[in-house]
C-alpha cells in the first residue's frame, strides 16, 4: 500500500481524535429532517463494554441461526453463485476496476514530490468508490446474513454506551431502559453507522504516516520518558472503573493499539544498527521491503548459510534515492541499500 500523504492539520486532527478516543458526528434527528440535524460526540468503548457487547453479538448469532438466516458463506453459495447474481462478466468488470485502483496507487507511489502525490489522492478515492459501488451488488445480500445481524446487535448496544452530549459529555440516555424506548430510529441508525466506522479505525498507511510525524513523535517520546498516560478520556466522561481519567490497555481502541505498534516499529527501525535513510522510512513499500530484507539477512546469518549475491547495479528494480548528505541506490527486489 502506498504511503499516505497527510497535511499537518489532518495529522493534528487525527492525533486528537485517537488520543482522546472522541469523535463528533452529525446525525439526523426527529425522522431525518435536515433542519433537525444534531452533533453528537462518540467515544470509543471501554473494555467491560466490549465484553457485554460480545454477549449481545453471541445471543443474536444463536437467535439468527435458529430463525433460519444464512451465514455470508452460505449466501455466497446459495444465492450469488446459484442464481448467477454476479456473472463472469461482472467478475471481469470487477478485475478491471480493481486494476484501475492499483494503477493509480502505483503512480501515487512513484510520484516524485508530495504535491504530485497529493494530486492522486482524489483520483484513488474516486476509483475506489467506483469499485466498491460496483461490487455492492454482490455484498448487498450480506446485510441479511447471520454475521451482519449479530454485528448490528453488538453496535446497537455500544451506541447506548458511547453516545455523549456534545457539550457536557454526559450519556445521551441515562439508562438502558430509556434507550430501548427510543423511537427515533433514524437517529439510532445513523449512530450505529458512525460508531461502526469509528471503532474500525484507520487504514495502516494513515496510522504509519501519523506514527512517524514529528507531531506524534514528540507526544510518544515524552510519554515514553516520563511514563505519562498516553491515552485517556477527558473530564466528564463516565466509566465504571475506579479511575475515570486514565485508560488501561483493555480500554484502548483499535487505532490506539495500532498506532503504538507502528510507533514501536519506527523506534526499532531508527535505533537499529543499520537504520535506513529517511526517504526509505517515509515510503511504506520501500520500508517494508527493507525490513523484510534485514530479517532475511539475520536468518541467513543465524543458519550460517549466506550465499553470494549479485550486485544488481543498474537493474530494473533499482531505485535511486537522493539524500541530503549522500545518495543511495535501493533495490526494491532484494531490499538492499548501496551507496
Amino acid at each position: 500500500m502506498p504511503s499516505a500523504f497527510l497535511t499537518d492539520s489532518e495529522i493534528v486532527k487525527y492525533i486528537n481524535e485517537i488520543t482522546t478516543g472522541l469523535r463528533p458526528v452529525k446525525v439526523r434527528k426527529n425522522g431525518g429532517k435536515r433542519e433537525a440535524d444534531v452533533t453528537i460526540m462518540l467515544r470509543q468503548p471501554f473494555g467491560e463494554e466490549k465484553r457485554i457487547a460480545q454477549l449481545h453479538y453471541d445471543n443474536a448469532f444463536a437467535q439468527a441461526k435458529e430463525d433460519g438466516f444464512r451465514t455470508k458463506e452460505q449466501i455466497q453459495k446459495d444465492f450469488i453463485e446459484h442464481y448467477e447474481i454476479y456473472t463472469e462478466l461482472d467478475k471481469t468488470k470487477e478485475r478491471s476496476l480493481k486494476g484501475d485502483v492499483d494503477a493509480l496507487k502505483l503512480m501515487y507511489k512513484t510520484a516524485l514530490t508530495p504535491q504530485y502525490k497529493a494530486s492522486y489522492k482524489d483520483k484513488i478515492y474516486d476509483a475506489e468508490n467506483k469499485y466498491y459501488e460496483f461490487i455492492s451488488k454482490k455484498t448487498a445480500y450480506e446485510k441479511f446474513s447471520v454475521e451482519t445481524i449479530s454485528d448490528m446487535a453488538r453496535l446497537k448496544y455500544l451506541v447506548f454506551c458511547c453516545s455523549l452530549d456534545i457539550y457536557t459529555l454526559k450519556p445521551m440516555w441515562s439508562n438502558y431502559e430509556k434507550y430501548q424506548d427510543e423511537r427515533d430510529f433514524v437517529l439510532v441508525s445513523d449512530l450505529i453507522n458512525h460508531l461502526g466506522i469509528f471503532i474500525l479505525g484507520y487504514t495502516s498507511d494513515v496510522l504509519r504516516a501519523i506514527a512517524r510525524s514529528h507531531q506524534w513523535r514528540s507526544i510518544w517520546n515524552v510519554s515514553s520518558k516520563t511514563q505519562a498516560t498516553l491515552f485517556g478520556m477527558p473530564i466528564g466522561v463516565q466509566r465504571t472503573g475506579n479511575n475515570p481519567f486514565t485508560s488501561p490497555v483493555a480500554d484502548w481502541s483499535n487505532a490506539q493499539l495500532q498506532l503504538c505498534g507502528w510507533s514501536i516499529f519506527y523506534d526499532n527501525l531508527m535505533q537499529s544498527s543499520e537504520p535506513p535513510p529517511r526517504q526509505v522510512i517515509e515510503d511504506d513499500d520501500l520500508c517494508d521491503k527493507y525490513v523484510e530484507n534485514q530479517i532475511e539477512k539475520q536468518e541467513k546469518e543465524r543458519f550460517k548459510s549466506i550465499g553470494p549475491k549479485g550486485s544488481g547495479h543498474g537493474g530494473e528494480t533499482d531505485i535511486f534515492i537522493l539524500g541530503e548528505e549522500r545518495d543511495f541506490i535501493f533495490n526494491s527486489e532484494t531490499g538492499e541499500l548501496r551507496k
